[in-house]
């Protein structure tokens, strides 16, 4: 799981970074993200969402999940191997 604050990425970006590094790969070798989720609802959807508030998408094959926090954004990858 990556943590987040979301300062200086948008949360779009966060969960393409969190992926290249749960991969193992580039940021650039990675599928565009909007074939799996419009990255402006995604981002959006953090930036107005209560604490506590989850969205679950598939991206490269994964399970993704984001959570708002109040500590930040939680991202969270499931059925990926490295």
């Amino acid at each position: 799981m990556l943590t987040t604050d979301a300062a200086n990425l948008g949360p779009s970006d966060v969960v393409v970074r969190a992926l290249s590094e749960r991969m193992d790969v580039s940021q650039t070798e990675l599928p565009p993200l909007y074939d799996a989720v419009d990255p402006d609802a995604l981002d959006r959807f953090v930036g107005g969402a209560p604490s506590g508030s989850e969205l679950e998408f598939d991206y490269c094959g994964t399970a993704v999940t984001v959570a708002v926090r109040d500590t930040g954004l939680d991202v969270s990858i499931a059925g990926c191997t490295p």
